[in-house]
């Protein structure tokens, strides 16, 4: 799935079907990969597959297309895979991402995974990760 403004850039979705042979799909609910602008196209993580009970793995991967992962709203985060915590700064996030995020904590093991990125760096943020309390 494409976002709308990625989708509407002349070559991306042929760029993308050429080089990894992916089907676009329109429907967000049946993407096995999401790319989206953060700045162009928001983010609703509940309209992206979430997996089932016996496949919590053919949930959606989120890629959020983002400009900074220093200038947004301090969210810190505490889960397997982190020492202790680790906080992120992404530009672009709706207000409620919060609430979205928890809610799609709350349906673990189903639940979207998120990867932020920017020109020159990634963040992956698994389904597994709890946003700490003061932020919720």
């Amino acid at each position: 799935y494409l976002g709308p403004s990625i989708e509407a850039l002349p070559s991306a979705p042929s760029y993308l079907r050429f080089h990894s042979d992916a089907m676009l799909v329109t429907d967000p609910a049946m993407a096995a990969f999401a790319v989206i602008d953060l700045l162009h196209d928001g983010v609703d993580l509940s309209v992206f597959a979430q997996g089932t009970p016996e496949y919590p793995d053919r949930s959606t991967t989120v890629i959020a297309l983002t400009p900074s992962l220093t200038d947004g709203p301090a969210l810190t985060f505490t889960g397997p895979g982190i020492a202790s915590t680790a906080t992120l700064q992404v530009a672009g996030l709706p207000a409620d991402f919060a609430q979205q995020w928890n809610a799609n904590r709350a349906a673990f093991p189903l639940g979207v995974d998120m990867i932020f990125a920017t020109s020159d760096a990634v963040v992956g943020l698994p389904r597994s990760a709890r946003l700490s309390k003061d932020e919720s």
